[in-house]
């Protein structure tokens, strides 16, 4: 599992300095530019930069050893192993450079993570609403009452009031999931034409959620 991941940043990394490279041809960017801005962000104390070095490498599996701001061996050597790991040229010590390289890297990290969650996210989302079923009169006597919900959609301009209200019982699903209920049953509807044409006409779909313990 672990040899996957590394591969995976090996790739995620050459993909984006390929992309670097690319754009510098095209609008003056460069990698190294954003490595100069990070470097104008490390500290000036010479301890607590190495703290900062020390616990970047500690994130990242590369130093074992105490956050003290003592750049010793193992603070030099864990340094040297990462940077010959992605490949990145030698800073000749602990200093703002090489602040500037770990920087950049988890820069990339963190956008690729917040993708992934965002995703994730999503993924819940879309779980959560696909638990909402709608159900008959009958089956909701089976269930136990939550409370009523509503929901408005706009007039579709190209699949007329079928679309309508497709859109109308996916946000009903959606404000059920958001209750934690599992049973959906819309219980009326609305439609106002609007007082200024058809693009003000409006359907409002009212909906009883219930829990139901039988799925």
């Amino acid at each position: 599992m672990l040899g996957i991941r590394n591969s995976y940043w090996q790739l995620l990394i050459m993909t984006f300095l390929a992309v670097a490279v690319v754009i510098s041809g095209c609008s003056g960017f460069n990698v190294s530019s954003m490595e100069q801005r990070y470097e104008a962000r490390a500290p000036t104390d010479q301890v607590e930069l190495t703290k900062e070095i020390q616990k970047s490498l500690k994130g990242k599996g590369f130093y074992d050893g105490p956050i003290d701001g003592v750049g010793g061996t193992n603070t030099l050597s864990a340094l040297t192993a990462y940077q010959k790991k992605w490949g990145l040229p030698s800073t000749n010590g602990i200093n703002a450079k090489a602040y500037g390289q770990l920087n950049i890297w988890d820069s990339t990290r963190q956008n690729d993570n917040t993708t992934l969650q965002n995703d994730n996210k999503k993924a819940r989302k879309i779980s959560q609403t696909n638990s909402v079923r709608f159900i008959s009169p009958e089956q909701a006597k089976t269930c136990k009452y939550i409370n009523q919900i509503v929901a408005t959609s706009p007039l579709s301009h190209f699949g007329g009031m079928e679309k309508t209200e497709e859109w109308a019982r996916e946000e009903l699903k959606a404000k059920a999931a958001d209750s934690g209920a599992n049973g959906l049953r819309v219980s009326d509807r609305i439609f106002d034409k609007g007082r200024g044409g058809y693009d003000k006409s409006r359907l409002t779909l009212y909906g009883d959620i219930y829990m139901c313990s039988q799925w």
